[in-house]
């Protein structure tokens, strides 16, 4: 799924998108919102955020239930709020130098949300694991709802003459995901 521009039929007219550094720029900066979106939440809450073998970590922290549903779901909650604002500049934007950024961008929100649903949810450290522990839903669940707007927005970036409601639906279901876990 990394990259999955890769895939498209615009990719294979024009340089791949691996070999496209702005692309790269742009993949890079969708990884690192994902974990600032946990950072900025922990320091909300007064967590002491480290970084420990690849993982954020909150030592001698505690978080209540709720706040720790908060903490879990902030990298998807900030790669879906960077999506968004990148399809919108893919949308509105056609002559901006930072479109392969933008696709870049998008792309890493893809294959993140690719990486929980293939295993990462099984892995104590990970963002679907802590959910879970947090509000009692299955890991394989919470991928598979985590994973639904990452499929639509797949199509949004990938397909011809994409519909509008798929833009729609999926922006619904991020920001129905986002209420549930701000009025859990």
């Amino acid at each position: 799924m990394l990259p999955a521009y890769a895939l498209s039929e615009e990719s294979q007219t024009h340089e791949q998108p691996w070999q496209n550094i702005e692309f790269w720029q742009g993949a890079a900066g969708g990884l690192l919102f994902h974990e600032l979106g946990h950072v900025v939440t922990a320091l909300s809450y007064g967590g002491k955020p480290q970084l420990n073998r690849g993982s954020i970590v909150y030592p001698g922290s505690h978080f209540s239930q709720r706040q720790q549903l908060h903490l879990s779901s902030a990298g998807f909650q900030a790669q879906w709020l960077l999506s968004e604002m990148a399809f919108h500049a893919l949308e509105h934007d056609e002559a901006s130098p930072n479109q392969q950024r933008y696709k870049g961008a998008i792309s890493m929100h893809l294959a993140i949300s690719a990486f929980y649903l293939t295993g990462m949810k099984d892995m104590p450290t990970s963002d679907i694991y802590a959910i879970s522990n947090a509000t009692g839903i299955s890991r394989n669940h919470l991928a598979w709802i985590t994973f639904l707007p990452a499929a639509l927005d797949a199509y949004r970036l990938l397909g011809n003459d994409v519909p509008t409601w798929v833009g729609h639906l999926s922006l619904g279901i991020k920001m129905s995901e986002i209420g549930y876990v701000w009025l859990f």
